[in-house]
Parts: structure tokens; C-alpha cells; sequence
């Protein structure tokens, strides 16, 4: 008798999918507090300052290159989850095919049933 088996864990491995995952999330979260704090500064100290533009234009760049990080992160996470979500599928096509294979050896006994009688 043949047997087929496969192991999702090779080409896609849970505990690796989760933790990038988290850690980019986690990314994320931080990042928001550090964007929170940077207008928070800005706000405080662009009233009582002659340096007007110095200070907007630092915030605007700091905010540019916090926004490229954001969608870094982003595309890791969204990456994370299509590998999860892909893996999911392959699992469920499996399912699908051993439900079919059993169908068959189902079918099979019976006709041996039958033709043996």
C-alpha cells in the first residue's frame, strides 16, 4: 500500500509565521507611541521658538521616514499572513484529497464485496 504523507511545518513554519508577525506588530505599536511623541514636541515646541521651520521641517522628515518604516512593516506582516493563509489552504486542499482518497477505498470495498460474492 502507498502512503503519502506532507508536512506543512517545512515550507511554512507556524511558530516562525507568529513570531515575525508579532514582532512586527509590536514595530508597528512602538512606532505609533514615537510618532505620538514627536507631535507632542513639535506642538510644545514650535510657539516658543524663533526656529519655526527648523523645527517643522525635522518633524516632517522624522514623520516621512517613520511613515517608510510603517509600510515596511506593514508589508512584513502582510506577508506573514498570506504565508499563514496560504498554508491554511494547502492544508485544507489535503483534507479535501484524503476525504476523496477514503471515498474511493470505500467505493473499491464495496465493489470487492460485490464481486466477491
Amino acid at each position: 500500500m502507498l502512503y503519502w504523507s506532507y508536512n506543512i511545518s517545512i515550507f511554512f513554519p507556524a511558530k516562525l509565521i507568529v513570531s515575525a508577525t508579532n514582532f512586527s506588530l509590536q514595530e508597528l505599536k512602538d512606532l505609533r507611541s514615537q510618532l505620538h511623541h514627536a507631535v507632542e514636541h513639535c506642538e510644545r515646541a514650535f510657539p516658543s521658538t524663533q526656529q519655526k521651520k527648523m523645527i517643522l521641517e525635522g518633524t516632517k522628515s522624522y514623520i516621512c521616514e517613520a511613515v517608510v518604516a510603517i509600510v515596511d512593516h506593514l508589508g512584513t506582516v502582510s506577508s506573514k499572513l498570506e504565508q499563514s493563509l496560504l498554508a491554511n489552504a494547502v492544508v485544507k486542499q489535503t483534507e479535501q484529497r484524503i476525504g476523496c482518497l477514503k471515498q474511493a477505498k470505500k467505493f473499491l470495498q464495496r465493489q470487492t464485496l460485490i464481486l466477491t460474492q
